[in-house]
């Protein structure tokens, strides 16, 4: 074992002392990988190259009507448009899933490779496994619904890697693993989610991840090249948000005419009023809050001139012509005599769309798996929660600003 200081000529203890410095946190011949972008990009979720773009980049296509199907060869397959296209609607490395096409032989999700090319016209797909030619092929669709979900049962996972990712090396079993990773997003837009079917509902983890994944040898001659596979979750955020399908949530309100009385406001008050807890609906509808700011005023019925109603939250399932109950006691009065009925005069009648923010940090970590060949990836995951299994949605576009991750390995 080499000693500090050193002191004779023990050639041994001199090996193992020049070792341990050129391998060790002194940064002498140290494995260490980093990333660092601060410019704004979309996420494609591929699980390669390229992990983001610059321009838009959907993560969502919905099924694209497809003409001719053509077998290149037998792990490569392309699908002409039965119409153009606007712009390309697939990035290189979409896991693109083509369904409906005669023969059948066309169908199925590309994994990993994916698209390798696509214009206008036409969309290129390479698949991992060989598959014989089976004549020309006609009809069917082409989407792109990696982030699609519906129905997906409780406990689905399903995630997106960025662009923050590194791949290191651990040789030994003393050897650690430096982490820290960042990312944040541009204008506050971050993960745009929309519900598709109206009426819908349901609770969804949002988890901003820092996964490791761990390689194994292709052992193939058409790809002799690394293939990775999950191996831990290493450091995790979450947040869970409410999916509504949009329909029924509150645009309008005004003062019902069954409304009490108002208490002397002198001075004003302001109240912010949470639903099932503060007040009652005639219908279904539920998850609404508002505040209430009641101006300095004497007694009297509640007009649109003594009090103020700004909707905090519009709910979901509401109709026109719902009342909304505050009782009064929530408003400095008494229960009945005082209570302010709102009744609901519009409505929402589509599917909404709503913002995730992704941003994270996570500071320095120390990872210590087995010696072996990882990738470190910062990831989006969306977990489905009991009750939200039923709400068919997907992810629009996944927009980051300033990103980064560092991975060092130092010796224990």
């Amino acid at each position: 074992m080499a000693t500090y200081p050193i002191t004779g000529g023990d050639d041994a203890s001199l090996l193992d002392a020049v070792n341990y410095a050129i391998s060790g946190p002194s940064g002498l011949g140290q494995y260490n990988v980093g990333f660092n972008k601060s410019t704004t990009a979309y996420i494609t979720g591929n699980f390669r190259l390229p992990y983001s773009n610059t321009n838009y980049a959907p993560t969502y296509v919905a099924p694209i009507a497809l003409g001719n199907s053509t077998w290149l060869d037998d792990f490569t397959w392309k699908y002409e448009f039965a119409a153009p296209q606007a712009v390309p609607p697939f990035a290189i490395g979409n896991n693109i899933t083509v369904t409906g096409v005669t023969p059948s032989d066309y169908d199925g999700t590309f994994n990993r490779t994916g698209v390798v090319y696509c214009d206008v016209n036409y969309v290129i797909a390479r698949a991992t496994n060989p598959y014989p030619n089976p004549g020309p092929g006609t009809g069917g669709t082409v989407s792109l619904e990696y982030l699609y979900f519906y129905p997906s049962p409780a406990g689905t996972e399903t995630r997106a890697s960025t662009d923050c990712n590194g791949i290191i090396s651990v040789v030994g079993p003393e050897d650690f693993v430096n982490l820290s990773a960042m990312i944040t997003t541009e204008n506050a837009l971050g993960i745009t989610a929309k519900v598709v079917e109206p009426g819908s509902n349901g609770d969804v983890k949002f988890s901003t991840q820092l996964n490791r994944y761990i390689a194994f040898n292709n052992g193939t001659a058409q790809n002799p090249q690394y293939f990775y596979q999950f191996d831990a979750t290493v450091a995790e955020h979450s947040q869970t948000f409410f999916l509504s399908g949009g329909v029924g949530q509150i645009l309008t309100l005004s003062i019902d005419a069954s409304s009490g009385t108002k208490v002397d406001t002198t001075p004003s008050g302001y109240y912010a009023i949470i639903a099932n807890y503060q007040m009652t609906t005639s219908g279904i509808g539920q998850y609404q809050n508002f505040s209430i700011d009641l101006p300095s005023s004497a007694a009297g019925a509640y007009t649109t001139g003594n009090t103020s109603i700004t909707i905090n939250n519009p709910g979901y399932a509401f109709v026109v012509g719902d009342t909304i109950t505050i009782p009064g006691v929530d408003l400095n009065g008494v229960t009945g005599v005082n209570n302010l009925v709102l009744v609901v005069d519009s409505v929402t009648t589509s599917p909404t769309s709503f913002n995730i923010d992704p941003t994270t940090v996570f500071t320095t970590l120390l990872d210590n798996p087995a010696p072996g060949l990882y990738w470190y990836i910062l990831e989006f995951a969306f977990i489905t929660l009991p009750g939200g299994q039923d709400v068919e949605w997907y992810i629009e576009d996944m927009e980051v600003g300033r990103r980064s991750l560092t991975a060092q390995v130092i010796k224990k």
